[in-house]
């Protein structure tokens, strides 16, 4: 509720050319402030895929020094390969370690045989993806949550 009113009261000012003075206006800014510090995003990777695809990316930009990405892999595929990438600055992707919470252990794919629900941690890269190689018998969708 705070943070919902503090977006509320930023964009009344901004549209309505209210005026703050100037201690209203410096805590409306760290509050704002302080709202996209905690803002977590939600992003599909895939909807409902039925052939193989590089996904859609996610384009890491002004994030914290503590960003993590928790991945959750659902469908009806009977099997599939998923790859895990991450690009730098510079250059083409690369596969990327993300932790296997039903497995306990660290991978660079995934198949049907796989866990569902993973981890990784994006500090220091620019984009991921995770990219759909093999998909036979049903769908699969992708899904992830920025945790700063």
């Amino acid at each position: 509720m705070y943070k919902v009113n503090i977006i509320n009261i930023y964009f009344k000012c901004l549209f309505s050319n209210i005026k703050l003075n100037n201690t209203e206006s410096k805590n409306l800014k760290l509050k704002k402030e302080m709202f996209k510090m905690s803002v977590r995003a939600n992003w599909i990777f895939h909807s409902e895929s039925i052939s193989a695809s590089n996904g859609y990316e996610y384009l890491i930009a002004n994030v914290g020094a503590n960003t993590t990405m928790s991945l959750a892999i659902d469908g009806t595929a009977t099997t599939y390969t998923i790859h895990f990438e991450a690009k730098g600055n510079i250059g083409d992707y690369q596969a990327v370690g993300v932790w296997d919470e039903t497995k306990m252990k660290l991978i660079t794919e995934a198949t049907e045989t796989s866990g569902k629900l993973f981890t990784t941690d994006l500090t220091g890269k620019s984009s991921f993806r995770v990219k759909l190689s093999a998909i036979d018998g049903g769908n699969l969708s992708a899904q992830g949550k920025v945790v700063e």
